[in-house]
């Protein structure tokens, strides 16, 4: 009883809190306030510097009080479980089945922006990542568990749902099956197959005479010696199957280039699977683009197979070894470099055999012309936020839509007069614990930033590894490229990190891009 006493006493702490009629909680909305939902399925919401009651978690949605408040009110219209709902069978039928996992849309996004779209059914993946949100997502729709993929599809047909979406890469390959199996719109299993297997998409490229780049599959450590001799170096070493840079190197020696794929095939996991493979291929050299990064993004709708693009995404350079730091609207290129994009993208998607579906292609700018670098099944990360501040739509919608058959209507070729941005620093290869964090109110002030979210805080730990791990996310726009790259410089000065790395007690203070360095 004790125990149950402490949570109570704890969850009523925070309701004082909230309620509490402090002025500058009533009318300042300098502050940042997040949504909070505790074991019994309330929601509150509470300034993101207060400590949090016990069997209370982040819901996953952070803004000024006001705006969590109307979120609440929005996505909360019943108090009780999904399944004890009266209208909720009413909802089942004609729903949109959204299959989750780790990727490029929160829980809260999908839910604020699908509003309106469909009721929502989740298919959740076998993984951590997923299971932990599980709670979460019952509050907005049926969820259903995929580790059992046929189960799942049988759970989902009494359903009858009219669309099937995902926005994650790791879920793709479920949802092909699921599609398939519920004879709904999505990219065929064959499809998902060769977009998701790097060296399978090599091959498709290779045999359309589309790419001519050097490419070799390692299912073991003997193979690495025959990948040297077929590639050369420098080289890319990366799982067949993943993303997110995870695992990711550039190889510039053969010896260096056995110790990790021996360490990689150790592991349990290389990529996305259990006992995968690595892919070596050439290294493709950028042709000089400073200050910005050599290599850009097309965004690109496919409808009916016939393919629309809606803007070529232009990027900042990488930190080592391939993390990204950010993105614009509208890049640099002028329009002989961008229409040869767009037609190498338009026969690559046709390649690939994609009919339906919202698409990210990775192109490498180099000094022999535009070369693919890999093509993704799904909308690209942080690409929907791009959409909403440029031209007010989401692409998470417009996805749906496409899903369900409806017609859509997409800006083609994007240009502006105003450089858009979304940049998101990143967490260092190196583990470390995050112990402070300055600037976020000199940041805020900037006039140029429209929205600033930190997903960090004292005492995080922060694991290391190849993969972009983005710390934060940081929105808005200028009238032109020279004040990005001003505001980019300012804002990676501005938020400062003391560190503590496990090696050594002593604590080092960081700028944000001196912390993405290392």
């Amino acid at each position: 009883m004790k125990n149950k006493a402490n949570k109570v006493n704890s969850n009523q702490k925070i309701r004082n809190k909230i309620n509490s009629n402090q002025p500058e909680l009533e009318n300042d909305d300098s502050f940042e306030f997040i949504v909070l939902i505790n074991e019994e399925g309330q929601y509150s919401c509470i300034r993101s510097d207060w400590p949090f009651g016990a069997g209370w978690n982040e819901a996953g949605f952070r803004g000024t009080r006001r705006e969590c408040a109307e979120w609440v009110e929005q996505v909360w219209k019943d108090m009780r479980p999904v399944s004890l709902r009266e209208d909720s069978l009413k909802k089942k039928t004609g729903s949109l089945v959204v299959v989750y996992d780790e990727g490029a849309a929160a829980p809260n996004d999908i839910v604020a922006e699908l509003k309106g779209v469909a009721s929502l059914i989740f298919v959740i993946q076998n993984s951590e990542y997923a299971r932990y949100r599980r709670p979460l997502l019952e509050r907005f729709g049926i969820v259903i568990d995929g580790t059992l993929a046929e189960v799942a599809a049988e759970e989902l047909a009494k359903y009858q749902p009219v669309g099937i979406v995902t926005f994650s890469e790791r879920a793709l390959r479920l949802t092909a099956f699921l599609a398939e199996k519920l004879n709904l719109l999505f990219h065929s299993i064959s499809t998902v197959t060769q977009l998701t297997d790097k060296f399978t998409q090599r091959k498709v490229f290779s045999n359309a005479g589309i790419e001519s780049i050097r490419f070799h599959l390692i299912n073991r450590t003997d193979d690495w010696e025959k990948a040297v001799n077929a590639v050369g170096l420098p080289a890319v070493l990366k799982p067949s199957y993943g993303g997110g840079s995870v695992n990711t190197f550039f190889i510039e020696d053969v010896c260096t280039g056995k110790s990790i794929v021996e360490e990689l095939f150790a592991q349990e996991k290389l990529g996305f699977e259990a006992n995968g493979a690595l892919l070596l291929e050439e290294f493709l050299v950028g042709k000089v683009t400073a200050p910005f990064g050599d290599y850009v993004s097309v965004e690109s709708a496919v409808i009916n197979g016939v393919v629309e693009h809606i803007a070529i995404t232009g990027k900042m350079p990488l930190s080592h070894p391939f993390r990204e730091y950010g993105h614009f609207w509208p890049s640099t290129l002028g329009r002989d470099e961008q229409d040869e994009i767009y037609h190498l993208t338009t026969r690559s998607l046709q390649a690939l055999g994609i009919m339906s579906g919202l698409i990210h292609t990775e192109i490498k700018l180099t000094e022999n012309g535009p070369r693919i670098i890999e093509i993704n099944g799904r909308v690209g990360g942080g690409i929907n936020e791009m959409a909403k501040m440029s031209f007010n739509i989401s692409l998470f919608a417009v996805a749906a839509r496409i899903a369900m058959g409806q017609p859509v209507k997409l800006p083609q070729n994007y240009l502006s007069n105003d450089i858009f941005f979304n940049i998101s620093h990143i967490a260092p290869t190196q583990p470390c614990e995050i112990v402070t964090i300055t600037g976020e109110q000199e940041l805020n002030e900037i006039p140029a930033i429209s929205f600033y979210r930190s997903y960090i805080w004292p005492g995080s730990r922060l694991p290391g590894g190849t993969q972009t791990n983005e710390i934060n996310i940081i929105l808005g726009h200028v009238p032109d490229y020279n004040e990005f790259l001003n505001i980019y410089h300012l804002v990676g000065r501005t938020l400062r990190y003391q560190v503590r790395f496990p090696d050594n007690d002593n604590i080092v203070e960081l700028d944000a891009h001196q912390l993405g360095a290392l």
